[in-house]
């Protein structure tokens, strides 16, 4: 069974929704009728759907891999620099 906490972090980021631009066009390859959405503080992350709540789920998944992966390239280079100071070389950045 999969539980849910809810975090002040999660809270900010799903009620905030000043921050989420919604753009309503055609697709440039189909003319279907689409909603682009981008974060502002994220532009170059989007989302592209037929409606704007799949378009925002969509784009809330890009931010958590994006987050998630600078998570990791943030504890790798802490890792890296924690191991050169111990042989004491100075860390590649």
């Amino acid at each position: 069974m999969k539980t849910s906490t809810t975090s002040k972090e999660n809270l900010t980021m799903s009620s905030d929704l000043s921050r989420v631009i919604v753009e309503v066009g055609l697709c440039s390859n189909c003319a279907v009728h689409v909603n682009r959405v981008h974060h502002r503080d994220f532009p170059e992350l989007r989302a592209e759907c037929g409606s704007v709540a799949e378009a925002v789920s969509h784009l809330a998944a890009q931010l958590t891999t994006d987050r998630e992966g600078a998570r990791c390239q943030c504890a790798a280079r802490a890792s890296s620099q924690h191991a050169s100071s111990l042989s004491g070389q100075s860390p590649s950045v």
